[in-house]
């Protein structure tokens, strides 16, 4: 599941309340007051990410086990931060035999960059080297960056209306 707080109210809560909560508060529920159900996944949560305009949430996925048997555990959802309920069933953005990481919304807030250093993005599962993709939230469709460039690409950093890349040639 996938809680969100109010910052504000959140701090107004912790600097108003007992050092102590009551026992029997301390005993009968484990729920963070003013948490608000966004989403849930069977999977692991590995990384969120929201958009500039605070309107929809990225995440990536892992095994709940933690390994990496199959790829289809390791996928980018979107969940709509405007109209959250733990029945929002999370949509899934990408279908492949990837592992996709590190993800940053761009500026226009349509599309999501990740990288994938472990499987392959267009086909079946085989090790290439890391490589920068974005997928845009309406479609779906997944473009590769730099596809000119003979390399790999280990680091990227999203910056209003750039995109900066630390490569590796060859």
């Amino acid at each position: 599941m996938i809680f969100s707080l109010e910052f504000a109210s959140a701090v107004a809560r912790h600097q108003s309340a007992p050092a102590q909560p009551p026992k029997e508060d301390a005993e009968t529920s484990d729920a963070t007051l003013g948490a608000r159900p966004v989403t849930s996944t069977p999977w692991r949560v590995q990384q969120m990410a929201v958009s500039l305009d605070g309107r929809q949430l990225a995440f990536t996925t892992s095994s709940i086990s933690e390994r990496q048997e199959k790829t289809e555990e390791f996928e980018i959802y979107l969940a709509n931060l405007t109209q959250s309920s733990p029945n929002q069933t999370p949509r899934q953005l990408t279908r492949n035999a990837a592992v996709e990481q590190d993800i940053h919304w761009s500026a226009d807030n349509r599309h999501v960059f990740f990288n994938v250093e472990v499987g392959d993005v267009a086909g079946s599962y085989r090790d290439l080297q890391p490589h920068l993709y974005w997928v845009d939230v309406q479609s779906g469709e997944v473009q590769q960056w730099s596809k000119d460039f003979v390399g790999s690409v280990n680091h990227y950093a999203v910056g209003g209306e750039r995109v900066l890349v630390a490569g590796r040639q060859g």
